[in-house]
């Protein structure tokens, strides 16, 4: 599925949706510019509508929406897993 990450985080003071949100701050800035920028993007004008189209479907969006509101979060808890 090309549409979607898979991140694995730790925040330091235990606030992972502060530091998911600011990740997906940052990027949604740097792509959205970057497909803007690339003339070469063959399939930038999709994009920019779908964007669009997303926003319009939010309530706290109103320009250009690159992820989706919601995450479906797994806590890894135990040192096998996260080392």
């Amino acid at each position: 599925m090309p549409s979607h990450i898979h991140l694995i985080i730790r925040a330091k003071d235990n606030n992972p949706e502060i530091v998911l949100g600011k990740f997906k701050e940052h990027t949604s800035k740097l792509l959205t510019k970057q497909i803007a920028e690339n003339a070469e993007e063959n399939i930038k004008e999709w994009l920019q509508w779908m964007m669009k189209w997303a926003a319009s479907k939010s309530s706290n969006v109103t320009n250009s929406q690159f992820w989706q509101h919601h995450n479906k979060p797994i806590d890894l808890w135990t040192p096998e897993v996260t080392e």
